[in-house]
């Protein structure tokens, strides 16, 4: 609050909403992230926006504060709260609605990130085989986006192989995270532990193990280094 210089408030926002995210505190993320969209729009910290992309629950906090952002008018705002509130079977529809909108918008992170926002839906919503066209076409919108927005879109894509079966390539998109995309949002964590379960489906026992350990340790603060130490002290 005592400094003055504004490009250095939101750099200590940008600190803020990490440590937010590392503590699983998706509302108080949110609150610090949009006071750095405020007043610079096209910010380089996007590589930190909340977003969810995962199907775990919310605390009633966060599910709070994302519907007063789905109402929100502006636009990263309304892709937060969407993101949070997307598979809400009441609520699926605004949000989907919201994020067919913002597929309209200039503001290229706000666009780029609804169409992955609405690839999750895709995957989520409709249990049908996701198709070899639609993994080939994710996979080249993925290349075309900035490297520090991939991580929660190799998420994604990470499910989409998971839906088909195709477990090995399910492993080799979550593992993107914690190698190459490095980031403070839990997804990381969750990404980690989806692969180590994909690997065990692979029938790489050995591997599976060695990846929940890895887990425990290095996102042990995420619920899901929680699960990874409840699934080793279960083998």
């Amino acid at each position: 609050s005592a400094e003055p210089r504004p490009w250095m408030r939101r750099e200590l926002l940008a600190l803020q909403t990490r440590c937010a995210l590392r503590r699983t505190d998706y509302a108080m993320a949110g609150q610090r992230f949009l006071k750095i969209v405020a007043t610079d729009p096209e910010t380089r910290h996007f590589e930190i926006a909340p977003l969810h992309w995962s199907d775990e629950p919310l605390d009633a906090e966060a599910r709070e504060a994302a519907r007063l952002w789905l109402e929100d008018s502006n636009d990263v705002a309304r892709l937060m709260g969407a993101s949070y509130l997307l598979l809400e079977p009441k609520l699926t529809s605004q949000c989907e609605t919201a994020l067919k909108q913002m597929l309209q918008q200039p503001h290229e992170p706000v666009r780029r990130l609804a169409q992955w926002q609405l690839f999750r839906l895709r995957i989520s919503i409709d249990r049908s085989d996701v198709s070899n066209n639609e993994i080939k076409r994710w996979e080249s919108l993925l290349h075309e986006l900035p490297s520090s927005w991939r991580a929660g879109p190799y998420y994604v894509l990470g499910k989409g192989h998971w839906q088909r079966n195709e477990f090995d390539l399910a492993a080799a998109a979550f593992l993107r995270l914690p190698l190459a995309q490095p980031s403070e949002h839990p997804i990381t964590g969750r990404a980690c532990l989806d692969a180590a379960l994909a690997l065990k489906r692979s029938g790489l026992l050995t591997e599976s193990e060695q990846l929940l350990r890895e887990v425990t340790d290095r996102f042990r603060h995420t619920p899901s280094g929680l699960v990874a130490k409840r699934l080793l002290e279960s083998q």
